[in-house]
């Protein structure tokens, strides 16, 4: 990611930061003349335009891009520090990879692990930075437009927040976490291939699923046993739409259903799906608990 590079090649960074808030700025530093030409040449899926806040609070469009499109662009600039990057990348770097099968730098990658804050998942900027492969400084400034995103923890809350997650360091004395809705917003915003995948498997928690999914069949159990009850017994009383609109809200409340009905007789369109979709969630208990 964009961080395991930064002791010995400060400004090649800084360059990257510069071009996901200003084209001009980073050209100006990597010594690129035109910067339609050098973004033409830059794969389309790692370049995303975005609002920001600046610093006066103003909203402004940026341009971000991913990894693989700031390696392209150093590699392009004739700048000595552009130059200094690309003759360690080939020096060292891809000999090593060659040889080794890997390139091991003197700090340590960061590792993504999952942290907690009342029961539930929670991601930190260092996490999306690690994610997206954006630097946490141009999240902020995303997270930071529209509607504000991610919570602020500090004093006592922040105190318990590191007892319970050791990863985090202990000198901070404030920290931005976002919960997976707000997590998952913050990806779409950059829209970077594998980020999705990274998301999912972060907030994934097989025992919640499991909970859930258990949870689902004892609902999904009772409802059958109404169900079956209604149309047999109250069909052609006056009880009968009533009843289907309490038992079809809880099909629905568990996403078994698309939509509330009066009408739960299997030829009827909205009940056509049903059986097909208690299947699927017996099939996947099964499978989690296999």
């Amino acid at each position: 990611m964009l961080w395991k590079a930064r002791t010995p090649f400060k400004h090649i960074i800084y360059a990257l930061v510069l071009y996901a808030i200003s084209l001009k700025k980073s050209n100006y530093i990597l010594d690129i003349g035109n910067s339609r030409q050098a973004k033409s040449r830059l794969k389309k899926d790692g370049v995303i335009t975005n609002d920001v806040i600046d610093n006066l609070g103003r909203k402004q469009k940026a341009t971000f891009i991913n990894e693989s499109n700031f390696y392209k662009l150093v590699f392009q600039s004739r700048k000595p520090q552009a130059e200094k990057f690309t003759d360690w990348v080939t020096d060292e770097v891809l000999p090593a990879i060659r040889q080794t099968g890997r390139y091991e730098s003197e700090k340590p990658t960061y590792k993504l692990t999952q942290k907690t804050f009342k029961g539930k998942n929670v991601m930190t900027l260092r996490d999306l930075e690690y994610v997206i492969g954006i630097d946490r400084t141009i999240i902020y400034k995303v997270s930071r437009t529209n509607q504000r995103q991610g919570y602020l923890l500090e004093g006592d809350e922040l105190e318990e927040f590191k007892k319970r997650n050791p990863s985090i360091p202990q000198k901070l004395a404030k920290l931005l976490i976002f919960d997976e809705r707000q997590s998952r917003k913050l990806v779409r915003s950059f829209s970077f291939s594998n980020s999705n995948k990274a998301i999912d498997e972060y907030f994934y928690n097989k025992a919640a699923e499991e909970k859930t999914m258990l949870e689902i069949l004892k609902i999904t159990h009772l409802a059958d046993d109404l169900q079956s009850l209604v149309i047999r017994k109250a069909k052609n009383t006056e009880y009968y739409k009533p009843l289907c609109l309490i038992i079809s809200k809880m099909f629905y409340d568990v996403g078994l259903m698309d939509e509330i009905t009066d009408n739960l007789d299997i030829n009827y369109a909205p009940s056509w799906n049903l059986s097909a979709r208690k299947e699927e969630y017996r099939r996947r208990l099964i499978e989690l608990l296999g």
